[in-house]
């Protein structure tokens, strides 16, 4: 079975009219939980029984290297500041075809840039998952 490796992986918001990748991301950590929802009653003895329907929640952070002149298409992390607040359909996962891929809406959360003396400038970005997850695969 073929791995997907870390440094394949990518970041894209399908903003109108043309689809953004992020430049120069250089690590990403996608999560998602559920929360239960516990009932205990005299009836269930020493056990809680755990019901379904837990609330969601994830989000999507990622970091990198700036690039100050990113090419067409791409986001640079200053070019991430003016969707700081709005709601964006990402996609996130494998550049290959045959590569799984998640789908979903997410709020941009935060932007930090990070600049230090005799250091490259990097960026962080934080979105906040706000609908369903679809995994899918990119097409063959």
């Amino acid at each position: 079975m073929a791995k997907q490796i870390g440094n394949k992986f990518f970041v894209r918001f399908d903003a109108s009219p043309d689809p953004l990748f992020l430049v120069c991301e250089q690590q990403s950590t996608f999560s998602l939980s559920s929360e239960d929802i516990t009932v205990i009653c005299k009836t269930s003895g020493e056990f809680a029984e755990i019901l379904a329907g837990g609330t969601k929640s994830g989000s999507l952070s990622f970091t990198g290297a700036y690039e100050k002149d990113p090419t067409a298409g791409n986001l640079s992390a200053f070019g991430m500041i003016p969707l700081v607040g709005t709601l964006q359909d990402v996609v996130w996962g494998g550049l290959d075809s045959g590569d799984d891929v998640l789908e979903f809406p997410a709020k941009v959360s935060s932007v930090e840039i990070v600049s230090n003396t005799n250091e490259a400038i990097t960026y962080s970005v934080t979105l906040n998952i706000s609908g369903a997850v679809t995994v899918t695969k990119i097409p063959t």
